[in-house]
């Protein structure tokens, strides 16, 4: 692990590429060009996501912590959305991801359940970090992350 670490910028760019990620898998792009990589990335985020929680796990005594959380949470709940909806075929390329639904399953399965222990470890009667409240809430934080078309159009 590098010797400073920043949580921030990490899980907001995790999320940038999550936004992507959805935005191509919204497109009807030629599966023999982009599969491979649609698949790489997917499983590149949960990789990310999976040792960004590990470190903040590790290191208790980080000053914000709870912050870290909060969002890493937030990251892993909006990845887990994203997941859900190409399982169920909301995305128009997510037929062709078919062949990884059970890792998919797996992966969203995974980081649900670190959001419920990331939202138990908050707030734990006594904990320092159960104290403090959500800055942003989760539909706040999908708003911040949807598609700049949306303020384009308007």
């Amino acid at each position: 692990m590098a010797a400073k670490t920043n949580f921030d910028d990490n899980i907001f760019f995790v999320n940038t590429i999550v936004k992507t990620l959805k935005a191509g898998i919204s497109l009807d792009i030629d599966p023999e060009y982009f599969r491979e990589k649609m698949v790489e990335d997917i499983l590149f985020v949960d990789s990310s996501l999976s040792r960004i929680y590990a470190a903040l796990k590790e290191n208790e005594h980080l000053i914000k912590r709870a912050e870290y959380l909060r969002n890493l949470a937030r990251a892993k709940r909006i990845y887990a959305d994203f997941l859900t909806d190409v399982l169920e075929g909301n995305l128009t390329f997510s037929a062709n991801l078919d062949g990884y639904f059970s890792k998919f399953r797996a992966s969203r399965s995974e980081n649900l359940a670190d959001v419920q222990e990331i939202h138990h470890l908050l707030d734990r009667p006594g904990h320092p970090e159960a104290e403090q409240e959500d800055i942003i809430s989760h539909e706040e934080y999908k708003y911040l992350l949807e598609d700049d078309e949306q303020a384009a159009e308007e």
